[in-house]
C-alpha cells in the first residue's frame, strides 16, 4: 500500500540524506579554515557555501516532512473510507435482514 510502504520507504531515503548532509555540514567549517598566513578564518566561499548547503538540507528536510505527512494523510483517508464503507455495509444487510432478499418485479 502506497500510505504505508511507497512512501515511507521514499521518506526513509530522504531522511538517510538529511543525515549524510549533517554530517558533512559539522565538518564544513574546518574544512574550509584557512591556514594563519591566510587569516585563519573560513575561506571566502565558506558563507556561500553554508548558505546552498542549508538550502538544499531544506529542501530535502521539506521533502521528507511532506512525504510523512501525505502518508498519514492517506492512512486517515482509507481509514475512513473503510470505517464508512463498513457501517453501510452493515445498514444494507440490517435491511436485508428485516426485508428479506429483494425480488425483481414487473418491467413497467
Amino acid at each position: 500500500m502506497v500510505a504505508k510502504d511507497d512512501l515511507p520507504s521514499v521518506s526513509a531515503i530522504y531522511g538517510d540524506a538529511v543525515a549524510a548532509y549533517n554530517r558533512a555540514r559539522s565538518g564544513l567549517t574546518a574544512a574550509m579554515q584557512r591556514p594563519d598566513h591566510f587569516g585563519a578564518s573560513p575561506g571566502p566561499v565558506h558563507d556561500a557555501w553554508t548558505q546552498l548547503f542549508d538550502t538544499a538540507v531544506k529542501f530535502l528536510s521539506d521533502t521528507h516532512t511532506n512525504l510523512d505527512a501525505t502518508a498519514a494523510a492517506l492512512t486517515k483517508a482509507v481509514d475512513m473510507y473503510a470505517a464508512t464503507d463498513k457501517a453501510a455495509a452493515d445498514k444494507f444487510n440490517s435491511m436485508l435482514n428485516e426485508r428479506g432478499e429483494p425480488k425483481p418485479g414487473p418491467v413497467k
